[in-house]
């Protein structure tokens, strides 16, 4: 029967594959990946800002740290700084002292020559180098005692503690200085107690073995060091901090390089890169304005270690964070594990079964890509805004701070207005109280001790008409010479004394000085003296309304200390308790190399301060410091031009902001999610659930259960969907009623007549079927079998294959021959047909002797017979042929006879059995059939029939057919 397939309407995907999976392409891959892509421009970007600002850091830390250590003099001043801390935190400071004193002259030798004293001042020989003169090492001691006990106790507060005091200290050093050195300058034994890189040793002597000297005592020991002065021209400095660097920075090199830059380096640079670090020396030299320059292989930046040298730093180009590097790094991550799952995607996509991917598991893919989408889309421009938004908070935060550190410097100006008005007023008060007689020397004396508590003037000075000095001036003067400040007062004195009105001298000293006795006088205002930078402020003493000027007050600050001295008093008064959450503001002063600040890393900030005071102004975004990081912006003052102040603010606050709109995003994310979730659920009621209910309404057909029925409560189409599944369902039942009856009315699956043995199967491609095999015993030693093939499938054709059968039945009650039975069922057919259906019906009649074998074969339009030889080892079929069934055409009928031997097997089948396609889409047919027989054959016919089916089961694609088999064989 030739096979008839059903055709069935192609989706998009069927009718445009191309095009499918293009879209698949774009939607699930491209433009997910864009956004990914995107979200990663925005990370890459911040993480690139943050690596050029790490370098930069560290290319700075590196250049600050060989041009602080290349001034040999204050790297003396740290190595001998560093043996003192280490003996004060010592228990027994002697025993450290020497193994400390033999390991520095170890590493320098004939550089350093020690003087070791223990707590009395007695001389320790064998901890020292020179022990020779026993009485002047005594009161070397006793000088540098009293000179230990003024400078370590410097306070500025303290008027009886300061360099004045020295003077006193000069008159005991005179019979030292040919030990010591003739070069000894008193009031530079100050110099070792300097803050910073200010701190050094004072040189007191010509070059040579002991040029200079530095020192230290204390309660628990002293010690004196002799330095040479070849160690100050040495590069030991230099050698040292490229030595920390090699350690702590070792993918950083530092090269020194006299001016004009010269491929000329030290320590000698790479032949290849030195020519690229005199071109990144030049740009320097031109004020180029990058942190770093950048070539091919290499970043370099460059300082200024002196006048004559300059410091040049690199490292290799590949700690430069790279976006494309990095684009691949994360491309090579997605690869390892993308390719792995899209070749288990590609093998299920080829081994999968039908069907294996439900409408569930694709709705739930779809509804994950509309869920996802925006939450790609919502974190690609949330990490863009979130990185701009910390760019605008940090920013607003500086600018705050930049308004809080110009309102301090505005209000300098306002407390020097205050504190002359004060003065003024303090002046007037005496004059008045006192009028004429306001000189007298308890009266001077009584404000001279008022104005030094209140006003704290470094200098204070009263000059009559004379040209003397009335009161003692502070301990902590400036002066050492008075000629200058007494020729201003005489002069102003002398001007104010001429009859005013009439003539409007000018003086050579006031002139030059820009002193005004009118414009001036009450206010205190800026005046140079030499190297000194000053505030200035004077008035008069006596009835200045009646021009009885008796005498002039002078006062004097230096600069940087006034300064110093109000940001200490307004930072105490109005910020100490106003700033809270870890935010500073701190002064830098540069003159003394300190930081007024109580933050732990003060040397990181000092460094960021004195980039600003050289700068004017420096905003930095981050600034990574012991306690975290900070946001930080540093500036010279206007009024207060000899601080640098800083406003630092701790990131956290802002990372905090961050967090919270983090969270707001999450939160937006989480409710968009729930809504998703929520649509899902709802259209999973109206759509999934239904889908659901239908499944479980096709798995009771493949259960044969069909009394289940759909109870859909959804939308329209699902109702009406039901319903027709319902009906179907009717249908279904009454067709497996009609399929029980159907398979009632075929006989046994085998029997056995005599020397003959018969096995059938036959299956169905739907539910019924339109094959129809039947046998019976014609006579005693007689088989008769029938096997015909209904054209279609379905109702149809069982309708008529059950009219064969009630044919059959009636024409075997009253047998006449095979002849009688085939024209019977034709007519039947016939019959059939004429009144209006077009199926027909093949059929072969074989009657078989069960004693002889022979067989009689009438052959109406059926598959030959295949007659299998003897043991299996050939096969041929039983030539015959005629008009199908349903045609009303007897004389058709033609007998073909043959002699079934004993072992041989006879197979009959119909069309569904030769026409099955294979896997390949080749059909088996007849040959492949006959082929499969003897494959398959067996002694034992029941064993022949289970590999038959087995084989033919294993070789066919799918059953698009009927199939039916029936094989008989002759015993031996």
């Amino acid at each position: 029967m030739a096979m008839q397939e059903k055709g069935s309407s192609q989706g998009y995907y069927q009718r445009f594959p191309v095009l499918s999976w293009l879209g698949i392409l774009l939607c699930f891959v491209l433009f997910p990946a864009g956004l990914i892509n995107l979200g990663l421009d925005q990370l890459f970007k911040t993480r690139a800002a943050n690596n050029r600002e790490e370098i930069e850091s560290k290319m700075e830390q590196a250049l600050k740290t060989v041009d602080k250590f290349s001034d040999n003099e204050y790297f003396a001043h740290f190595l001998l700084l560093d043996i003192n801390q280490t003996l004060l935190s010592s228990q027994q400071p002697h025993k450290t002292f020497q193994k400390l004193k033999t390991s520095l002259q170890k590493r320098y030798p004939d550089t350093f020559t020690f003087v070791y004293w223990d707590e009395k001042g007695e001389l320790i020989k064998e901890l020292s180098d020179e022990a020779s003169f026993g009485y002047i090492i005594k009161k070397t001691w006793q000088l540098l005692k009293k000179a230990s006990d003024l400078l370590g106790r410097w306070d500025e507060n303290n008027e009886q503690v300061n360099l004045g005091t020295l003077d006193d200290v000069d008159k005991e050093a005179k019979i030292l200085r040919n030990f010591l050195g003739k070069l000894l300058v008193i009031y530079q034994l100050r110099y070792p107690w300097l803050s910073g890189q200010l701190g050094r040793p004072l040189q007191t002597a010509p070059p040579g073995t002991r040029s200079r000297i530095w020192y230290r005592i204390n309660d628990k020991f002293g010690f004196l060091c002799f330095i040479n002065d070849r160690f100050i021209r040495s590069k030991a400095g230099t050698e040292y901090a490229l030595a920390v660097l090699r350690k702590e920075l070792p993918e950083f090199v530092v090269h020194l390089s006299d001016y004009p830059a010269s491929e000329s380096f030290f320590p000698p640079a790479d032949s290849a890169k030195a020519p690229k670090l005199v071109q990144a020396l030049s740009r320097f030299e031109n004020m180029s304005p990058a942190k770093f320059e950048e070539f091919a292989d290499i970043l370099v930046g460059c300082q200024m270690v002196g006048q004559s040298r300059r410091a040049v730093c690199y490292c290799s180009a590949d700690l430069l964070f790279s976006p494309s590097r990095e684009r691949l790094h994360y491309l090579g991550k997605a690869a390892r594990v993308g390719l792995p799952m899209l070749f288990l995607l590609m093998v299920w996509f080829k081994t999968r079964r039908p069907g294996l991917a439900s409408i569930r598991l694709k709705l739930i893919v779809i509804f994950l890509y509309a869920g996802g989408m925006p939450l790609l889309i919502m974190g690609s421009i949330g990490l863009e805004y979130l990185d701009q938004k910390k760019q605008q908070l940090i920013y607003e935060a500086q600018t705050r701070g930049i308004n809080i550190l110009y309102g301090i410097d505005r209000n300098f100006q306002i407390f020097l207005e205050d504190h002359a008005l004060y003065l003024s007023g303090l002046v007037n008060r005496y004059n008045k109280q006192h009028k004429l007689e306001i000189l007298r020397p308890e009266t001077l004396k009584r404000m001279r001790d008022e104005i030094l508590t209140t006003a704290r003037p470094e200098s204070i000075q009263l000059y009559n008409e004379k040209g003397q000095n009335l009161v003692e001036d502070s301990k902590r003067t400036i002066f050492s010479d008075y000629t200058i400040t007494s020729q201003i007062a005489l002069e102003i004195l002398n001007s104010l004394g001429r009859t005013v009105g009439q003539k409007n001298e000018s003086f050579a000293m006031t002139d030059k000085l820009g002193i005004n006795s009118v414009s001036k006088k009450r206010e205190i205002s800026f005046l140079s003296l030499g190297t000194h930078e000053l505030y200035f402020f004077f008035e008069f003493l006596g009835v200045p309304e009646n021009y009885q000027n008796l005498a002039m007050l002078q006062l004097f600050w230096r600069k940087e200390k006034l300064q110093r001295t109000f940001f200490e008093r307004f930072h105490a008064e109005n910020l100490a308790d106003y700033l809270t959450g870890g935010t500073h503001i701190i002064a830098y002063y540069p003159n003394d190399d300190l930081i007024f600040s109580n933050h732990p890393d003060k040397e990181r900030l000092k460094s960021f301060c004195q980039n600003a005071y050289n700068n004017q102004i420096i905003r930095k975004p981050g600034l990574p410091l012991e306690t975290g990081n900070y946001s930080a912006v540093a500036l010279r003052g206007l009024n207060l031009d000899k601080l640098c102040l800083l406003y630092l603010m701790p990131l956290t606050r802002i990372e905090s902001q961050l967090a919270d709109l983090q969270m707001q995003m999450a939160g937006l994310a989480a409710i968009f999610l729930l809504l998703t979730f929520m649509m899902f659920r709802f259209l999973a009621s109206q759509f999934i659930a239904p889908v659901a209910e239908i499944k479980n309404a096709i798995d009771s057909i493949d259960r044969r259960d069909f009394s289940y029925r759909l109870t859909i409560d959804s939308s329209r189409e699902f109702k009406e969907l039901a319903h027709t599944f319902n009906s179907t369902l009717e249908t279904l039942k009454d067709l497996e009623t009609a399929r029980i009856v159907q398979e009632n009315l075929f006989p046994a699956r085998e029997t056995d007549l005599g020397s003959l043995r018969l096995v059938a199967s036959s299956q169905p491609f739907s539910r019924i079927g339109g094959d129809y095999y039947d046998f019976f015993s014609a006579t005693d030693k007689a088989l008769g079998v029938f096997i015909g093939d209904v054209s279609g499938h379905g109702i149809s054709a069982a309708l008529i294959m059950a009219m064969a059968k009630a044919t059959m039945i009636h024409e075997r009650l009253n047998f006449a021959g095979i002849d009688k039975l085939i024209n019977a069922i034709d007519q039947t057919i016939f019959l059939n047909r004429k009144s209006g259906t077009r199926e027909y019906m093949t059929g072969l009649f074989l009657m078989i002797d069960s004693d002889t074998g022979d067989c009689q074969l009438i052959n109406r339009g059926h598959c030959m017979p295949i007659l299998i030889k003897r043991d299996g080892c050939s096969s041929e079929h039983v030539q015959s042929g005629g008009l199908p069934l349903g045609y009303n055409a007897p004389e058709r009928n033609q007998v073909v006879t043959f002699r079934l031997s004993p072992g041989e097997t006879l197979c009959l089948y119909t069309d569904g059995m030769a026409e099955v396609l294979g896997s390949n889409g080749v059909a088996l047919g007849y040959e492949g059939l006959k082929q499969m027989l003897l494959e398959c054959w067996s002694d034992q016919i029941d064993t022949f029939r289970q590999l038959l089916l087995q084989s033919h089961k294993n070789w066919a694609k799918r059953q698009d057919d009927d199939q039916t088999v029936i094989l008989i064989k002759r015993d031996k």
